[in-house]
């Protein structure tokens, strides 16, 4: 079953993170290895994760929202690269590896907000909805992805990830690799029974 993370109740002001405490001692980079150890557990968690975003996603808060596999905004989110705020930096390849190198230079050099509406445009989350409507929107997709093979599932998120760092070739044998496991699965006979039979599949993780 998907992961998902969010700030507040539906209806309710918070914010998703504000990032680090600014009041600590900043002579050396320890706070920076902790959340940075952090996020990476999250990006490498083997389930999908999804982070429902209201408020603020500030500093490390928005580190932790691009480390989930799936981000969903109220209205009333922001996104904020706060690094050059308090003169140092974050954020310097998830972002532009998610939204482009143009569109996180501006979010990374100014450290203005990024509303929800430019959030959206730039392909940072994949929707934007209502307060009280956010956590139905991250529930329904996280059921979406739960009804799909956890096979298939775990393996996409995996290769994925990995294809980014990998040169086409790497990334394409990886990509035949996994389909061959997977044809030779349970659980594909069955996803392909219950797609043409229209009932929902019945998984075995096999």
């Amino acid at each position: 079953m998907p992961r998902c993370g969010r700030s507040s109740s539906p209806g309710t002001t918070g914010h998703f993170s504000s990032g680090a405490d600014l009041t600590g001692d900043r002579t050396g980079t320890g706070f920076l290895e902790t959340l940075l150890a952090t996020v990476d557990r999250v990006e490498q968690l083997r389930v999908p994760t999804i982070a429902a975003v209201t408020g603020g996603a500030i500093g490390g808060g928005l580190e932790l929202a691009l480390s989930c596999d799936i981000r969903i905004a109220a209205e009333d989110a922001f996104f904020v690269a706060a690094g050059v705020n308090v003169g140092l930096i974050m954020s310097t390849w998830r972002l532009p590896g998610l939204i482009g190198l143009g569109p996180a230079k501006a979010m990374l050099l100014t450290g203005e907000p990024c509303d929800a509406a430019t959030a959206l445009r730039t392909g940072l989350v994949r929707e934007v909805v209502p307060a009280d409507a956010l956590l139905p929107a991250a529930l329904a997709t996280a059921h979406r992805i739960a009804g799909r093979s956890p096979l298939a599932v775990e393996a996409t998120k995996a290769a994925v990830d990995r294809a980014v760092g990998q040169d086409r070739r790497t990334a394409r044998a990886e990509l035949v690799a996994r389909c061959a496991e997977l044809i030779r699965s349970r659980d594909h006979r069955e996803a392909v029974r219950a797609f043409l039979q229209r009932r929902a599949p019945r998984f075995h993780r096999a």
